[in-house]
């Protein structure tokens, strides 16, 4: 969440972090994740593209 009266790069630059964190495979560098939540473990980014797994961090706010 973004609150307050920002500047444009401010903002262009908080989308570039969760685009690069939660959309953009690692891997391959295209935007084709789908997030899974396995029982038992914490979320995981899945690349519809690679195949790519990542576990997302448990503590990010994100993630819970």
């Amino acid at each position: 969440m973004i609150n307050g009266k920002l500047q444009d790069d401010v903002i262009n630059d908080s989308l570039d972090k969760y685009i690069n964190k939660y959309v953009v495979c690692k891997n391959c560098g295209l935007p084709e994740y789908h997030m899974l939540y396995p029982e038992g473990k914490g979320l995981t980014n899945v690349c519809n593209s690679c195949g790519h797994r990542e576990e997302m961090d448990p503590t990010n706010r994100v993630t819970k």
